[in-house]
């Protein structure tokens, strides 16, 4: 599915495929800097509005049904450090964060090993040393 998109400067609408029904606003604005190649500075952000009636969704979770057409405004992030391609290193990392922790406790217990223990030879028991010192002092 699509949407289309088009910077206020723009004459015409670009396009930006996406699987499902429906796209995030904040999947939609990494689809559009990466399209338009726009990862050059971490202190920016994207206003998403809806090009029919103007509505601007300022909820990054907001979800958009495909073939929506929307304007999008390239404009300075509020605190330096806190632009989109900031929020979105975070959220890549707090996702990498729990897929490690899903892997860990997703992994399948440790079966003891079978068979003798690799760090005593066969058929030698705990006392067995102790023994064979003791005998030597006698």
């Amino acid at each position: 599915m699509s949407i289309h998109f088009k910077f206020k400067s723009a004459k015409e609408f670009d396009t930006v495929t996406f699987p499902g029904a429906v796209i995030r606003v904040l999947d939609l604005k990494k689809a559009i800097v990466d399209k338009k190649k726009l990862a050059k500075g971490l202190d920016f952000d994207l206003v998403i509005t809806d090009a029919q009636n103007g509505k601007v969704y300022d909820d990054e979770n907001t979800q958009l049904p495909r073939n929506t057409s929307v304007t999008v405004k390239r404009i300075p992030s509020q605190q330096p450090g806190s632009g989109l391609l900031a929020r979105m290193k975070q959220e890549a990392a707090v996702a990498a964060a729990a897929a490690a922790a899903a892997a860990i406790h997703a992994s399948p217990p440790v079966a003891p090993m079978a068979g003798p223990s690799p760090v005593m030879p066969v058929g030698a028991t705990p006392t067995q040393p102790y023994v064979a010192a003791a005998l030597l002092l006698l």
